[in-house]
């Protein structure tokens, strides 16, 4: 988990949005590991190989959710969240329909290993999908940052200059629209500009 924050903060240049992802992480972890011992496995060779994986699939539906949240460009909180659902949530339900769909037919299996990853698979995925559409957008309605609260300066500079674009340097005052001429006409300081 420590490494899962650490690349949210430097992917999204934003604490707040990796604390709040890596919470919803731990979740998911967290519940997997009780679904575990409430299912009475017992730790052998491949439950052991296999609680390797679940941090990795514990993260993915929440990462993309933070991501798209970090992302948009909306001013409050409430049109970033339903920018990111409306951005991702489909892709990310869609992913987990049909990774549940997969890891059931793995049920079915006479041998032991692919029961057992069937199901290791079938409730990360479950809790990872729960936690990201229900505990992930309702924390982040609480607490989540709005505007460029939470933003790491320099991390958010580096993704700039890595993206190739180039930061804006319009002053306010420069441009002002002229109603009566078509929008491509528009009027400055020392004259008007055509497009």
């Amino acid at each position: 988990l420590v490494i899962a924050l650490a690349v949210l903060v430097v992917s999204t240049a934003n604490w707040l949005v990796a604390l709040l992802a890596t919470a919803t992480i731990l979740g998911v972890m967290s519940t997997f590991f009780i679904t575990f011992v409430a299912s009475g496995w017992v730790l052998g060779m491949y439950e052991c190989m296999f609680l390797q994986l679940t941090a990795g699939m514990a993260v993915d539906y929440t990462v993309h959710l933070a991501h798209a949240y970090n992302e948009s460009a909306g001013a409050t909180k409430e049109i970033k969240l339903r920018e990111a659902l409306t951005e991702m949530g489909v892709s990310v339900l869609s992913g987990a329909v049909s990774t549940l769909g997969a890891s059931v037919c793995l049920f079915v299996c006479s041998f032991k290993v692919f029961y057992l990853y069937g199901s290791f698979i079938f409730f990360v995925i479950l809790w990872a999908i729960l936690w990201a559409l229900l505990f992930f957008p309702a924390i982040m309605l609480t607490v989540g940052p709005a505007g460029e609260a939470g933003d790491i300066k320099i991390f958010r500079a580096i993704q700039t200059l890595l993206s190739g674009a180039a930061p804006a340097q319009v002053e306010p005052d420069s441009l002002e629209a002229v109603p009566d001429k078509p929008a491509a006409e528009v009027e400055t300081k020392e004259g008007v500009l055509q497009s």
